[in-house]
């Protein structure tokens, strides 16, 4: 049986669909470029190797990537593992309809005024730019007669004009399937910017938590760590040295504030809505330095200033690990929904028979 065919949506660097390449394509090389008034779609040709065939390569084939901006670096890594890519571009629509971009958002222009439902509140010519715009996103993906489309971080929020002639593969039976990857738990930090609102959010927690529980700089400390040191001092032993990085790798223990998610599930009219495929949870954490001694390098953290205070684990940390946990949840969800596709063909066909 050929692989089923996929159609992945982007709007940025494509991280995620870089983990789809690495489950799915073989490296290639020759591109060739096509360009209409609106959409510039770039052709590469597949060489053969002689590495192992990836995960997915059996399953499915990645027939096209589309991005609604020129400068995302998910297009380089399409054309560099040889699957043809297109640039859809909105402006052109909005300047075609004499609509100015409602301002900085998602899709590079989305505000809150859009609703899923396609209808800018503001009403007027965006809305005839978006429907047009949408319409030809669909005609666009339909010449490649995909099986499965999958919105790795594209930021454009898609209307009834293009989901309604799709419907069917959304839970059913019938259509195309479309996924969406959402991070975080449906219903939770809906939107742009999940990852950062949600290590704000326990970040604010942490803050809360600490001044509900003491004024002191040692706000946050385990009992067990202060009923050791205490049997210590009773007993009139310092204790040895194995001790003293027991308990101080202790203290430096990270701890959960809160967890998020990283969703990938089947898209509906709903931002980030409709049934899960694969929830996997992420936890945030926070880290507290020892008081006083010097490290032993095996902690597992710390806030950088040595005063002992609990500090929250830094962004930039929190969102790699969100990052490798979207790379392994994409290829997981993608696998599963490919699987349902050919069974759901296989009793089809069976039924016919």
């Amino acid at each position: 049986m050929e692989p089923l065919r996929l159609t992945v949506l982007i709007s940025g660097n494509g991280s995620n669909l870089q983990a789809l390449i690495d489950a799915t394509t073989s490296p290639t090389s020759t591109t060739t470029n096509t360009t209409t008034p609106f959409t510039t779609t770039t052709t590469t040709t597949t060489t053969s190797n002689s590495s192992p065939p990836p995960r997915l390569q059996n399953l499915l084939k990645i027939v096209r990537v589309i991005s609604n901006r020129k400068s995302a670096y998910g297009l380089q890594r399409a054309s560099k593992a040889g699957i043809p890519t297109t640039y859809h571009n909105l402006i052109q629509y909005r300047k075609m309809y004499n609509t100015q971009s409602p301002g900085i958002g998602i899709g590079g222009g989305e505000t809150s005024t859009l609703s899923r439902s396609g209808i800018d509140q503001r009403g007027g010519e965006e809305d005839v730019a978006r429907k047009h715009y949408d319409q030809d996103l669909l005609k666009i993906i339909l010449e490649d007669n995909p099986d499965l489309i999958i919105c790795a971080g594209w930021m454009h929020v898609l209307s009834p004009e293009f989901l309604d002639p799709l419907k069917g593969g959304n839970e059913g039976k019938k259509g195309i399937y479309i996924l969406n990857l959402h991070p975080a738990r449906l219903g939770e930090f809906d939107g742009v910017d999940a990852i950062s609102r949600a290590w704000v959010e326990a970040s604010s927690r942490l803050k809360t938590s600490i001044r509900a529980t003491t004024g002191t700089a040692e706000r946050v400390q385990d009992v067990q760590d202060v009923q050791q040191h205490q049997q210590h001092r009773q007993g009139g032993v310092d204790g040895n040295k194995n001790d003293g990085k027991k308990r101080r790798r202790r203290r430096r223990r990270r701890k959960v504030i809160m967890t998020t998610a990283v969703t990938v599930h089947h898209l509906t009219e709903q931002v980030d809505g409709g049934t899960p495929v694969v929830v996997e949870e992420v936890p945030i954490y926070s880290f507290q330095k020892d008081d006083g001694g010097e490290d032993d390098g095996e902690g597992d953290g710390d806030d950088g200033d040595g005063d002992g205070d609990e500090r929250i684990e830094p962004l930039e940390e929190f969102e790699q690990r969100m990052h490798q946990v979207e790379w392994k949840v994409i290829v997981e969800a993608t696998e599963i929904v490919a699987r349902e596709i050919l069974e759901n063909r296989l009793q089809q066909q069976q039924q016919q028979q």
